[in-house]
């Protein structure tokens, strides 16, 4: 496990070098630059608050815990159907395709970066990650 992690950080690291010039590199999230660096009025292409890393840091992990928190939720729940089922004589019921991962709603996103920080940190975990992202 060690090794993956290491193999990821040098991977990270080498991206991060051969990142373009003008792009946005928080976690493992990166956002390209757009044609232009700023527009006819002065204002950037792109709206980029560095100083809400801190809270997209925090957004993250809590979201990390909360979707494994839910997913032991959702296993038990599963485990006392099973259970009630088993009881009865009947089929135990399918796990609910909903209960793999979670749904979330990023409305006022202007860059995207934390909803790309959810997907790459977060999406591939099945039931601990992420589903969807609307």
């Amino acid at each position: 496990a060690m090794e993956a992690a290491d193999e990821t950080m040098e991977a990270t690291d080498e991206e991060a070098r051969e990142a373009p010039e003008g792009s946005i590199r928080e976690g493992f999230a990166e956002v390209l630059p757009v044609g232009r660096e700023k527009r006819v009025d002065g204002k950037a292409e792109v709206f980029y608050n560095p100083a809400q890393v801190f809270n997209r840091d925090l957004s993250v992990l809590v979201l990390a815990t909360f979707a494994k928190v839910r997913a032991a939720e959702v296993e038990e729940r599963q485990r006392k159907r099973e259970q009630r089922a088993q009881g009865s004589g009947k089929p135990a019921p399918a796990e609910s395709s909903r209960s793999q991962g979670l749904l979330v709603l990023e409305a006022l996103a202007a860059t995207g970066i934390r909803s790309i920080r959810y997907a790459r940190e977060l999406g591939n975990r099945g039931a601990h990650g992420i589903r969807r992202i609307v």
